[in-house]
């Protein structure tokens, strides 16, 4: 077997009780030993998928069930964030207090925020320390190259608005698994060479990413 290091340090955020693809990401994360999760939390769900009220804590024990059957109690606690979206002002958010956190904790590995979800969460924790921006590097799920809906964005788009243009935020948006197989030879990616430095990736190697959660899934037996 070869052995692989411990890459980073990473914080989850995802809307778990939208579409179940979040759950099973996060399963691949948890059996990863590339990357470190610190915390865990849970966003609001778009209307689309029934009234909000009570989604991100719903969200949260579907999260942490799956973590406890992974054998990964001490995650297990997911701090949820609001039903409503992003107003702009700070405002009692445990997911974003949980973000702050585990950022200001430290480490010798670098903190990857990855949030696949709407970033109603991410940018209320920007509310509380704007000093998470040199202290993380933001990767997300979100947006469209083009002027399209997308599910993530539009699920609360002024969060995503805030965090990607607002005057505070100095990092960007980029695809997932930063922690795994995104490079040149894997995936294909626009890159922007001014500050705020943002990569977008366009396509990844979807056979390496679901053979890699496969082979780790038959481990855990």
């Amino acid at each position: 077997m070869i052995r692989v290091a411990t890459r980073c340090r990473v914080i989850i955020d995802n809307d778990w009780a939208g579409d179940p693809d979040g759950l099973v990401a996060l399963a691949h994360h948890a059996l990863s030993p590339a990357n470190r999760i610190v915390a865990v939390t849970s966003s609001l769900t778009n209307p689309m998928f029934g009234p909000t009220a009570g989604m991100a804590q719903r969200g949260s024990e579907l999260a942490g069930s799956l973590l406890q059957a992974l054998t990964l109690a001490d995650l297990a606690d997911v701090c949820s964030g609001p039903d409503t979206t992003f107003t702009g002002k700070r405002r009692g958010n445990p997911a974003a207090q949980a973000i702050v956190e585990a950022a200001a904790t430290g480490g010798d590995l670098p903190l990857i925020l990855v949030c696949a979800g709407p970033l109603t969460n991410v940018a209320d924790a920007l509310l509380l320390d704007p000093g998470l921006a040199s202290a993380l590097t933001l990767a997300w799920v979100g947006g469209a190259a083009r002027n399209e809906e997308e599910y993530n964005y539009f699920t609360d788009p002024a969060a995503a608005d805030f965090v990607q243009f607002g005057p505070l935020w100095c990092l960007g948006d980029s695809a997932p698994l930063a922690v795994t197989g995104l490079d040149g030879a894997t995936s294909t990616f626009t890159e922007t060479g001014t500050v705020p430095q943002r990569r977008t990736y366009t396509s990844v190697d979807s056979r390496l990413v679901v053979a890699d959660l496969v082979a780790r899934l038959r481990m855990l037996g």
